[in-house]
């Protein structure tokens, strides 16, 4: 029993181990300290910040229902012209995740971490791929 158990551990993909954590966190509120991602996505952490309501990291991606304008489309996070962006600009991730600048650095909502400074790391599928530096309209 017990090989089969490690065995299974072992098998595990990053992703998964995720999922089962992210999954255990909403059965266990307790086991996730600070605040947790099931209670607010990328999405909403970015759109609180902007006093705005909540949309999903899709949306965003998506312009926002109207209300977000692309001032950079690029094909990978490092190749963002950082001095460009402006206090509030959010950064979207191929749709799939969404963080904001402000104060000269970067902020977002990911299970892993919970609200808090971006951990980005090149190869994440988080923030792998397509980036589109989205601003609110006046």
């Amino acid at each position: 029993m017990a090989d089969g158990l490690e065995s299974a551990i072992y098998r595990c993909t990053p992703m998964k181990m995720l999922i089962i954590a992210i999954t255990l966190a909403s059965l266990w509120p307790g086991l996730w300290p600070g605040p947790r991602y099931l209670d607010e996505p990328c999405g909403q952490f970015v759109c609180r910040r902007a006093n705005r309501p909540a949309l999903k990291a899709q949306e965003l991606w998506d312009g926002g229902r109207g209300q977000l304008q692309v001032v950079q489309a690029q094909p990978q996070f490092e190749d963002v012209i950082l001095e460009h962006l402006q206090e509030g600009d959010i950064l979207a991730f191929h749709g799939v995740h969404v963080a904001v600048y402000t104060h000269g650095d970067f902020m977002d909502s990911t299970p892993e971490y919970g609200e808090g400074r971006m951990h980005y790391r090149a190869k994440d599928i988080w923030y792998a791929g397509p980036v589109r530096v989205l601003r609110w309209k006046k």
